[in-house]
């Protein structure tokens, strides 16, 4: 395989996988672990820039050798020396955040765009992203039969002449992020366009969490070659799998959004595999599919909502997960919509309160915490205190028993933290549904934030 050879440097009978090189971002106080093989029969040695600290390891029969290690916190650059009777010298390494990003389109989108459709504000992220401290390891694309031990690829910093290649929200993540904890972050991003789920989890882990006839459709519906399971698995991540990291990032299931059913327990299966092929329970947070026109370019559809509405109550069942909010930052007619920014800040967001303490931050949706009628209206309980209004919020619809819906009027008691939902074509409501459909315009149900309400609904009738 070519990428095997990329880890290699003249001369050098050790060899390691091209994540771990001159620029790399280590994880920050904690035990990571740097592999790799030897042909020359010796004992391997490892020594760290920070301590000079030496570890050592007898490679196996196979040449093949691992080191773990414990990190201080953050800092750098360090150097890391490798010999096996031959040195090799690792410059430029980070001690800081390190996160995994993996998707399809909208994950793999660079910074420049693409055709006909920009990043908002690209020219004034480029011309200030000369940062040392923001490293991006961007994976070329690979799909294999069998899991690989390298991936093409290589570290770089974040600069005018590199940024715009870089994912938009894997690197505006890493932005966002390294602004406000002041450490060096490192992303690495495997993404591919158009790909399914079932390319990116181990064929087990696909085979245990739906029936066969099920993902046998999936594959129907979009029939490539790296939409079969495991492909793009065993070629983007499982040579990557137990790269120290914080956690994973997800933004996929476009390709998959008319199996809303089918997608959640793959998703629980694909994050339940990730994790045990990283050996610890990260945490991992997922983008919501923004609206666009999915389905037969009906904006009224529900594949969307109904994607989300699984994804969600799947959640809701795990733990150290989201769903981060995009329903304000779509386009009815563009399936990569330009406001990467507002994606990777409210990833950031999400991991900041989590994961790093910030805890007065309120990154996630607000939500329907209950929903009462009274005199032919309905009162909607909100989970968190809503946002900026002007009295009224627009995208609610309810019903009446005959299950027909209609455009609502809904009036904000701040207060309270309640919505009053009403509609004189339906005296007496049973049902109330928000943004419940696959495009939106003039959603504004946000909570203090900024961050905007999922579509989501009190009813569980079937959608036709």
């Amino acid at each position: 395989m070519a990428a095997m050879t990329a880890g290699l440097s003249a001369g050098a009978e050790v060899w390691l996988p091209s994540f771990f090189s001159d620029g790399m971002v280590l994880q920050q106080q904690t035990t990571v672990k740097i592999w790799g093989t030897s042909d020359s029969g010796n004992k391997v040695s490892l020594t760290t820039g920070w301590d000079g600290k030496t570890y050592s390891c007898k490679p196996l029969g196979n040449g093949s050798w691992s080191i773990k290690f414990k990190t201080p916190q953050a800092g750098g650059p360090y150097k890391i020396s490798i010999n096996d009777g031959e040195e090799r010298i690792l410059n430029d390494v980070m001690l800081g955040e390190v996160w995994i990003c993996a998707g399809q389109s909208n994950m793999a989108m660079p910074m420049k765009g693409f055709g006909s459709q920009p990043v908002e504000n690209a020219l004034e992220l480029l011309l200030s992203s000369d940062n040392c401290d923001v490293r991006v390891f961007m994976t070329r694309r690979s799909s294999e039969k069998t899991p690989q031990t390298d991936m093409n690829g290589r570290w770089e910093h974040s600069s005018p002449a590199t940024v715009l290649d870089f994912s938009a929200v894997a690197y505006l993540f890493a932005r966002r992020l390294q602004s406000v904890l002041k450490v060096p972050v490192g992303v690495i991003v495997s993404a591919w366009g158009g790909t399914s789920i079932l390319g990116w989890m181990p064929e087990k882990a696909a085979g245990n969490a739906v029936p066969e006839d099920d993902i046998r459709r999936i594959i129907s519906a979009v029939d490539r070659p790296t939409n079969y399971p495991s492909v793009l698995y065993n070629g983007m991540i499982a040579p990557v799998a137990g790269y120290a990291a914080k956690g994973f990032l997800w933004y996929q299931g476009c390709a998959n959004v008319q199996f809303a059913k089918q997608y959640a327990p793959l998703l629980k299966s694909l994050i339940e595999s990730w994790r045990a092929a990283w050996g610890a329970r990260m945490p991992f947070y997922a983008v919501e599919l923004a609206p666009y026109r999915y389905g037969r370019g009906n904006e009224n559809g529900f594949e969307r909502p109904s994607w989300v509405e699984e994804v969600v109550k799947m959640m809701e069942k795990m733990d150290r997960i989201a769903l981060v909010p995009t329903s304000d930052a779509g386009n009815p007619t563009v399936i990569h919509p330009a406001r990467k920014q507002v994606v990777g800040d409210r990833l950031a967001l999400m991991a900041l309160k989590n994961d790093y303490g910030y805890k007065t931050l309120e990154p996630e949706a607000p939500a329907i915490a209950s929903a009462n009628v009274l005199d032919g209206t309905i009162i909607i309980k909100t989970t968190s205190a809503l946002g900026p209004a002007t009295g009224l919020l627009h995208g609610f619809e309810i019903a009446g028993e005959d299950r027909i819906f209609y455009p609502a009027k809904a009036v904000v008691n701040t207060r309270e933290m309640t919505v009053i939902v009403k509609s004189d074509r339906v005296p007496e409501p049973v049902a109330v549904r928000y943004n419940f459909h696959n495009s939106v315009s003039g959603g504004d149900w946000k909570n203090w934030m900024g961050i905007p309400a999922l579509p989501c609904r009190t009813d569980n009738w079937e959608l036709e």
